[in-house]
This record gives C-alpha cells, structure tokens and sequence, in this order.
C-alpha cells in the first residue's frame, strides 16, 4: 500500500497561528465589515489574551495574506473587496462591464474550450437531452490585472455552431461575442451563492491559501426568448469579491 501524501508543517510556532485564528475569527464577525478599522496592537492583547509581540505577528501574517492592511499612521484596516457583484436578475451578467463600471480595466485569461457532452445534471439545467454537445469555456478574470475569480461557462453547441476559442479570446466580452455572432441576449438569470473550499490549482490562479473558502456563484441564464443560454460556475476570491442585491431596474 503506498503512502498517502501528507501536507508540509506550517513552520510558523503554534502560539502565532492561533493568534491569528483569534484575530481572524474577531474580524470575522458582524462587529467588523469591510474598510473597518481594528482596534490597537495594546487593545488586542487585552481582549485576545496574548502578547503584544505575539498580536503584531498575527496582524503581519494577515496583512501578507491581504485580509488587513495598514494606512500610515492611521492603523490597520480590513481591505475593501475590489469588485462588488450585484446579483439581482435584472442586473448585468457581464464581469466586463461590472469592472469597467467602475472605471477598472477587466481582464480574461482563456484556461480551456472544449466541446463536451452534457451529463444529465447540465443537460436538465440546460433544457437539452443527456449526452448532447455543450460546449465548456474556463476563463480566469482580472480587474486591473489582479485575479479575482475563475468562470466556468456551459452553453448548448446547437445555439453557437462555430463558436472557437479563437473568437473568445478576441471578444471584448462573451456577452458581447453572443450577441453580435448569434444574437443571443440575456434576459434573466436564476443564482445561488454558497461557500466551499478551493481545489489547489484554484487557488493558485487565485493567489490564495487552497484552505481558504470562496464563494461559488451558480447561475443559470435565460436570453431574450427564455431559452437556457448558459450555465455558469463562478468561483470568487475571499476577499477581493462580495454580492450584492440590488433594487431599482437595470436594463441591458
């Protein structure tokens, strides 16, 4: 029987990563929010019971890993996530156009195209038979060349014949290469959000600890004549995305 791999020790002494599971878990909770400020190195040691030399580590370690940060002289924050995701039916689909809203500069890095066949799970989201051409499109998204999540996309064969990885790479946007190309439009979408943890190779394109948990968008889009168009798997960096409902109509 062969060995089961096993995880490398973290080198770090034990009393600075349960400090900083207890700073982790402090800032975690409904007392802090994104941009909050946190309490002194002096105060934490108090409310933490531990010392301060052992505190200012764990601040450091979470700095490294981008979940605080420090602005001068006026202490150390929670970071603000970089892109706000609405996810209202009526809003934007476009991860282009979400990032550009803001005056961002979004990009896609094309991780693989294929032509697949549907298993019944997809083909019944999809409203077509088992075993039907799909085809699978991974793409790595960026805002201002920082990554921030991997898309999956499943779009029936049938409504793109042609469609390349060729044309995706050269496309502004996918909804934008749908529309002009086989005039697909979305009209409605139906999501869930949940937490899971990352595969390694996620989390490497991510740039975060593979222990670390995402948050996974699974959406399934409608266009214009209720027909499933697309059914995609977002999974978003911890701390550079978070959802938001929003109200009001959006239009396309």
């Amino acid at each position: 029987m062969k060995n089961q791999p096993t995880e490398p020790e973290n080198p770090l002494p034990k009393i600075y990563i349960q400090a900083q599971q207890k700073l982790l878990e402090m800032i975690e909770s409904p007392e802090f929010s994104a941009g909050s400020r946190i309490p002194s190195e002096r105060e934490l040691s108090l409310r933490l019971k531990v010392s301060r030399m052992t505190i200012r580590k764990a601040i450091s370690l979470l700095i490294e890993d981008g979940v605080l940060e420090r602005r001068g002289t006026s202490g150390t924050f929670l970071t603000v996530p970089q892109i706000y995701r609405p996810i209202d039916p009526k809003s934007s689909f476009s991860i282009s156009e979400i990032v550009g809203s803001k005056g961002d500069v979004a990009g896609s890095k094309l991780l693989f195209f294929e032509l697949t066949h549907a298993n019944s799970r997809l083909a019944k989201r999809l409203a077509i038979k088992e075993g039907e051409e799909t085809i699978a499109i991974r793409r790595l998204r960026t805002a201002n060349d920082i990554p921030f999540c991997i898309e999956t996309s499943y779009i029936p064969a049938k409504l793109t014949p042609g469609l390349s990885a060729t044309d995706i790479v050269n496309a502004p946007s996918l909804y934008t290469l749908l529309k002009e190309k086989y005039g697909l439009e979305p009209g409605r979408g139906e999501g869930l959000v949940s937490a899971s943890k990352v595969a390694h190779r996620e989390a490497e394109l991510l740039g975060i600890n593979h222990k670390d948990v995402a948050l996974v968008y699974r959406t399934l889009v409608y266009d214009k004549k209720q027909r499933p168009m697309e059914y995609l798997v977002s999974v978003n960096h911890p701390r550079q995305v978070v959802f938001k409902t929003v109200q009001g109509e959006t239009t396309w």
